[in-house]
């Protein structure tokens, strides 16, 4: 409307009309930073600065939107994330420098500091007030400015997760009182905090398994963020109410929108029935992909060195995921805030001893002395220079021999 030539670069699923521009960049193969990445390559090619070591270092910031975006880490994704990830671990960026200190981040970076320490904390300032200041982290060549900055994010990422947790007690509530079967959870309040909506959506769906849709009640307009299960596209199930809305966008597995307060009900009465219908009690049903079995006498160092050949890990392409039968349990028991996690020490049958961990269990403790099969991704425990093989467990069974 005032006269600016407009570029646009996104990876979301186009809607059906879009502004007029000079030029259009879409993929939905790349997170939003790949594609912000592919723009900058362009423009420094344009200039004839392709080879310059800017490209590479733009790599860092790609990496990390990807990984935080949570696309498949495959094709050009994982080649971004795999350059990303080395130039991420030698930054020269004072702030991420900062933000590594902070966090006490020392070893070389990974796919899960990515998502649980990095992108958490630059996240939560566009969650709970502005992202500026998170930009202007990545920015300042002042150390004692990207230390103050670097302070702020993790004290706002804490109010993030205070309000994640708070909203999420209220609305799993919610769940347990009022959504008995139903197969799509779309769970409204007033008290809810537009920049946490999406992270309780989508622990809603690691609880329940549900393509979960979580609103925060405006006085007129509402904003809603939607999470989904394999095999549901909730874009496209959420745009066939698109009457009901005021705008929309997103993924097969997640989305946006924003919706008076008035037609709320009538949108969760439509989402519910069309999941009724699309679903079947067997799309609702969590399934654990085991890609193949291991002798006890193979968990060791050289088959751990095999999957790093694999890295790095993330969505679309998980760590290896291990079946081995017959471990012996030696000791069982909680760790962690209020008990959530289980520790457990194995034996096999030739003596061999295993450190075991499972993060947020969901099973009965097994009893010492008991005979469990065991699935698991191997870690290494690299403690005083001691490196050790670990299981982490994602599930386990009583042996039926």
């Amino acid at each position: 409307k005032v006269g600016i030539d407009l570029t646009i670069a996104d990876h979301h699923e186009p809607p059906a009309d879009l502004p007029e521009s000079i030029a259009t960049l879409h993929t939905t193969n790349l997170a939003g930073s790949g594609v912000a990445f592919r723009l900058a390559q362009a423009l420094l090619a344009s200039i004839n600065k392709e080879a310059d070591e800017q490209v590479f270092k733009n790599l860092e910031l790609a990496a990390i939107g990807t990984v935080a975006d949570m696309v498949p880490l495959v094709s050009e994704n994982r080649i971004i994330v795999k350059n990303g990830l080395s130039y991420l671990s030698k930054s020269k960026r004072l702030g991420l420098k900062s933000l590594y200190e902070q966090a006490s981040l020392k070893r070389d970076v990974s796919t899960g500091d990515i998502g649980f320490i990095i992108a958490p904390r630059l996240n939560a300032m566009g969650r709970m007030g502005h992202a500026l200041d998170s930009l202007r982290l990545l920015l300042t060549r002042k150390k004692d400015r990207a230390d103050a900055l670097t302070q702020k994010l993790s004290s706002i990422n804490e109010d993030r997760r205070k309000a994640t947790e708070e909203a999420l007690a209220h609305a799993k509530n919610k769940v347990e009182k009022e959504y008995n079967g139903a197969k799509m959870l779309v769970i409204d309040h007033e008290s809810y905090q537009q920049g946490v909506i999406g992270l309780v959506a989508g622990k809603l769906v690691e609880q329940f398994y549900r393509p979960s849709i979580v609103i925060s009640v405006g006085d007129t307009i509402s904003k809603g963020s939607a999470r989904s299960i394999s095999g549901f596209h909730i874009t496209d199930a959420i745009g066939k109410e698109s009457k009901l809305l005021e705008n929309f966008g997103g993924h097969p597995m997640a989305a946006g929108f924003s919706i008076q307060k008035e037609n709320i009900n009538k949108f969760r009465e439509k989402m519910i029935s069309y999941a009724e219908k699309s679903l079947s009690k067997k799309d609702l049903i969590p399934t654990l992909k085991i890609d193949t079995t291991l002798d006890q006498n193979k968990i060791n160092g050289e088959t751990f060195s095999i999957t790093k050949e694999f890295e790095p890990f993330g969505i679309g392409n998980p760590e290896p995921t291990f079946l081995t039968k017959n471990f012996k349990v030696m000791e069982s028991r909680t760790v962690g805030k209020n008990g959530k996690h289980l520790k457990l020490i194995l034996s096999g049958s030739d003596g061999a001893i295993f450190d075991a961990i499972w993060f947020s269990y969901k099973k009965e403790i097994p009893k010492e002395g008991s005979i469990i099969d065991t699935v698991y991704n191997l870690l290494e425990d690299n403690w005083n220079g001691r490196k050790k093989i670990k299981l982490k467990v994602k599930d386990l069974q009583t042996s039926k021999v």
